[in-house]
């Protein structure tokens, strides 16, 4: 493993293997350096483009690390390192900061990129179990800050995007590995733009992204999964898909999540979910989606649902399109602007299954599954004499009996009717003692023990 080193005073025709005598641009180190070789780049701007040369197989990252307080550069000021893409702080005249040819595997660690046309990465075909990594830097530049051509796994860690159209766009291919984390994101429209690729796995963890006008965080086409924690979008929507029929989502989990979209129409929208296994999830908690049509979107797919603590306030049509476990649109205006569906979580629930005797543990999901007997206690939040209406479907018209009790109150007992439609059930109102969590039982049996019998429960609202 080599170490080079890159100063404004440089020259290129030094060895570049020393602080004394080393190359006067990134690009040279770049045509020089192999597996596992680490670049340390002085403070300095670096007007130029760089271009790392593909690699038939890496198997280690080539390192290239701003020196910004000049440790390894004795007798210089600490201070900035940028790749510039202008000749005058202000018009660029280089297409593309640094390029990374296929197979080749780069850590880049604070080196601002900035002031380049069209990108400011371009990343081609990577090694399928190592991820190129960008941390630590500013990147700005009009059309695209990272486009990556089919790259298998990629890495973004506090990286701030400024002016793009997009933070990143993968145009094609599929088996995308995507880790974004401590990122902002402005004056930026598309943050993460998927939508022409396939199987894209993607964590993203304490984004801020604030654009001028309507927007999107992330965009995805076909089959994707999605883990988000810590996301804020302002002017924006935080997920859709890019053509309606289109998405195929498998599993999304969202954690502490905010969007708000003033005049928009969802901030979160899936055209589908995949259900290839019947195991397809939509799972949300602590999140709060503003000023939008609907909060939640959902066309078809039939995934599982769960909403733990999320508020949708000033929505103007609903928080939920109606029904959204089942896919079925919603076709009236049945408001519910400020609704909160507080601790929608089974505690203590069980389900006794026909070819096992002995309880087990109940499904952390609004589709609650009846083979034979199933028992779910959720804890809803009341503020005083409430009352709770929830909207349920069973699967079948017949050979389920399903009840609902709220409070723990045998005189409020619901008892679905015999039909395979939605219904809605108003439960209450509960007694007033005040702000509290009142419990929700749903008990249901079935009466032929025949497979396949579940309940959907969608849309509690406490009025």
């Amino acid at each position: 493993m080599a170490t080079y080193y890159v100063a404004p005073y440089g020259n290129d025709t030094n060895a570049g293997t020393s602080p004394s005598a080393p190359f006067a641009t990134i690009n040279k180190a770049a045509q020089v350096m192999v597996d596992g070789d680490v670049c340390y780049v002085a403070p300095g701007v670096y007007r130029e483009a760089v271009s790392v040369p593909a690699q038939a197989s890496g198997t280690k990252l080539v390192s290239f690390i701003g020196d910004t307080e000049a440790r390894n550069f004795p007798g210089v000021q600490p201070g900035e390192v940028r790749l510039d893409g202008s000749d005058d702080d202000v018009n660029p005249v280089r297409t593309t900061g640094v390029s990374i040819g296929s197979g080749a595997l780069v850590r880049w660690r604070r080196i601002n990129v900035v002031r380049f046309s069209s990108y400011g990465f371009t990343i081609g075909s990577a090694n399928l179990n190592i991820a190129n990594i960008v941390e630590e830097c500013i990147v700005n530049s009009r059309d695209v800050a990272f486009y990556i051509t089919n790259a298998a796994f990629f890495t973004i860690r506090k990286v701030n995007v400024e002016n793009c159209a997009r933070a990143l766009q993968v145009p094609g291919g599929n088996n995308f590995v995507l880790t974004a984390e401590d990122m902002l994101l402005e004056s930026v429209d598309v943050g993460f733009d998927l939508s022409t690729h396939s199987w894209s796995r993607v964590v993203l963890r304490r984004i801020y992204h604030r654009a001028a006008g309507s927007t999107r965080l992330l965009v995805f086409m076909q089959a994707g999964e999605l883990y988000a924690e810590d996301v804020v979008v302002v002017n924006g929507a935080l997920l859709s898909t890019a053509v309606a029929g289109s998405g195929n989502f498998r599993h999304v989990t969202i954690v502490r999540a905010t969007a708000v979209k003033p005049g928009g129409t969802n901030c979160l929208y899936f055209s589908q979910f995949n259900n290839y296994d019947g195991s397809d999830s939509l799972n949300v908690y602590d999140s709060l989606f503003a000023e939008s049509q609907y909060g939640v979107y959902v066309t078809s797919g039939y995934p599982r649902v769960l909403l733990h603590s999320c508020a949708f306030p000033d929505v103007t049509t609903a928080a939920l399109n109606a029904d959204i476990i089942t896919g079925v649109k919603n076709t009236t205006t049945d408001s519910q602007a400020n609704v909160i569906l507080p601790d929608f979580t089974p505690v203590g629930a069980q389900i006794l299954r026909a070819e096992e005797q002995n309880p087990i543990e109940g499904l952390r999901s609004a589709r609650i599954d009846v083979p034979r007997v199933a028992y779910y206690k959720f804890q809803v939040a009341v503020s005083g004499p409430n009352t709770i209406t929830l909207k349920a479907k069973k699967s079948h018209a017949t050979g389920t009996t399903v009840k609902f009790r709220v409070d723990e109150d045998p005189n409020k007992v619901v008892t679905l009717a015999d039909t395979d439609q939605v219904q809605t059930v108003q439960l209450g109102p509960v007694e007033d003692r005040g702000p509290r969590f009142v419990p929700l039982e749903v008990w249901a049996q079935q009466v032929d023990y025949i497979d396949g019998h579940y309940l959907l429960i969608d849309s509690i609202q406490v009025i």
